[in-house]
């Protein structure tokens, strides 16, 4: 029973940092789009470039 708890304790945190990291992404990603609009790039080249990082 111990060995499973103190198992439990490790895949928490990853799972914990696996959804901080989604957030970190998605604010960046979203502050980064913002800026780009700003700057008059095409939305479009942008989306193009994130979907083939994320691919």
């Amino acid at each position: 029973m111990h060995s499973a708890s103190s198992m439990a304790i490790p895949r928490i945190a990853s799972a914990s940092m696996v959804i901080l990291f989604a957030i970190m992404l998605e604010v960046i990603t979203s502050a980064l789009c913002l800026f780009i609009s700003s700057e008059g790039i095409h939305l479009e080249i942008y989306y193009k470039l994130s979907t083939a990082v994320l691919m």
